[in-house]
């Protein structure tokens, strides 16, 4: 099943879009090549229903007061697709004009009460403290439902789950607008400044990467900041640079930097890095890393050296 990439606007229904609300698209897609949320049906050739609904994004989840519109079979905000026989025993469907329509943070306890009296929550959890609800913020649930012999349909796999669909008023595309500088010490710990959009300082990284080949793995590091301290207003990242795994470089290497968000993993478009020789000046702390001797930071997520 392909995953959705969060990149969405979620509508209020006062927009007057009509039933329309942007349409969820899947990971991979691009402007030009656009890629859909699909289910694969395996070993079922008989008719089935497809049920999508919005949760949270709790583990285990709860059921979400937020609406699906759009598509056809969608109807007081659960999508419920009717699928014909199967010809083969792997049958792909992709769901394309499925929206997200909001619910007012007022009205969450009544479309939570309609939606359970419609659809009972697959994973049997209680929708507990509605406050604690993340309305800018779902996943899509789906689960298969088969005809028994009675013709009544019955669920009868697992739900699955949607990466973190997010809504773009509250987080907008990752983009690094500029940088203090565009280079560092092969060995690490350049203070660099990091301008950006509006960010969460607790769903953040700053990645820095290199690719060698299809065959071969890529170095991958990630810059060290402190996400209290070090991210200002939500759009400028204060960061040290991690070490490039070859400390021994006699010139420039060029890599890449990019944001990443930690629980989606959605990346900003990559910008180019240079990894310096390191200097007289720089020696002492290249030394240092070599000996072993303990750095005194309180950095999360440092990644100074090594692959991941």
């Amino acid at each position: 099943m392909a995953q959705d990439d969060g990149g969405l606007r979620f509508r209020y229904q006062c927009e007057n879009r009509g039933s329309t609300a942007g349409s969820i698209l899947g990971v991979g897609s691009t402007a030009q090549r656009r890629i859909y949320p699909t289910v694969e049906i395996r070993n079922h050739q008989g008719p089935a229903k497809i049920v999508i609904t919005c949760v949270t994004s709790d583990d285990p989840p709860r059921l979400h007061p937020h609406r699906l519109v759009g598509h056809k079979d969608c109807s007081e905000g659960i999508c419920e697709m009717l699928v014909e026989p199967a010809l083969t025993p792997v049958m792909a469907h992709s769901i394309k004009n499925l929206g997200v329509q909001c619910i007012r943070r007022k009205d969450v306890d009544a479309e939570l009460r309609r939606k359970e009296m419609r659809y009972a929550n697959p994973f049997n959890v209680p929708t507990g403290n509605l406050s604690t609800i993340n309305l800018n913020e779902i996943r899509l649930c789906f689960q298969l439902h088969i005809e028994s012999y009675s013709g009544q349909f019955i669920p009868v796999s697992h739900p699955v789950l949607s990466t973190i669909i997010y809504d773009k008023k509250s987080n907008p595309d990752l983009i690094i607008c500029s940088m203090s500088d565009c280079t560092g010490p092969a060995s690490g710990g350049k203070q660099i400044i990091l301008l950006t959009e509006k960010v969460n300082k607790d769903d953040i990284q700053v990645r820095f990467f290199k690719e060698f080949g299809p065959d071969l793995k890529p170095w991958i590091a990630y810059g060290a900041f402190n996400p209290t301290q070090d991210v200002h207003k939500q759009v400028a990242v204060v960061f040290r640079t991690p070490a490039y795994y070859d400390r021994l470089i006699t010139s420039p290497v060029k890599v890449q930097i990019q944001l990443q968000r930690k629980r989606s993993n959605e990346l900003s478009d990559p910008l180019e890095f240079e990894m310096l020789p390191d200097d007289a000046a720089i020696l002492p702390r290249f030394d240092d890393i070599f000996s072993g001797t303990p750095q005194n930071n309180n950095y999360s997520d440092p990644g100074f050296y090594g692959y991941q």
